[in-house]
């Protein structure tokens, strides 16, 4: 039973040392220089020892301080960014650039219906070779509408973003 309770009585002299430590061997624990960790504020005994578990313990809260400064300082960067597209969007609209999609939408509809009646019209009253024949013209149309939107798209690229406009 002797060595038992030595060991317990060593481990629990460690525990003790662990309350009490140096300012070399706590800043080797901190990952601080001992003068950084003196002149810090961490937590102390009234000795000016440094307790282990409270040392950590502040180590630990000064990570989490510095993670949600990281984090509002990402916030912040992401909601400027934001802004500014909303304010590039606004410039696009204002200059023509840009325009509802539910609007483009439709009018395509609106469009389209007319252009399917005016076909039947034709078949109706020069036959079916007409209404084919009008259908192939819708269709290459369509086909130079979407190259030309292409070509926008791929020219909008290749220019500088608009600026902010001063409100």
């Amino acid at each position: 039973m002797v060595r038992g309770e030595h060991a317990r009585d060593e481990a629990a002299a460690q525990l003790a040392a662990l309350k009490q430590l140096l300012q070399q061997p706590a800043a080797r624990l901190s990952g601080w220089t001992p003068r950084g960790l003196r002149d810090s504020d961490a937590p102390r005994n009234p000795d000016g020892t440094y307790d282990a578990r409270e040392l950590v313990k502040w180590l630990l809260d000064r990570e989490r301080a510095k993670r949600k400064t990281v984090d509002l300082k990402q916030v912040e960067a992401q909601l400027r960014e934001e802004k500014l597209k909303e304010a590039r969007r606004k410039n696009e609209v204002a200059d023509g650039l840009l325009v509802s999609t539910t609007k483009v939408g439709d009018e395509l509809l609106a469009i389209g219906k007319r252009m399917l009646e005016g076909a039947r019209l034709v078949g109706k009253r020069f036959g079916p070779e007409a209404e084919k024949a009008v259908f192939e013209i819708f269709e290459k149309a369509r086909s130079a509408w979407e190259k030309s939107v292409e070509s926008r798209r791929s020219s909008s690229r290749s220019r500088p973003p608009p600026q902010e406009r001063p409100a």
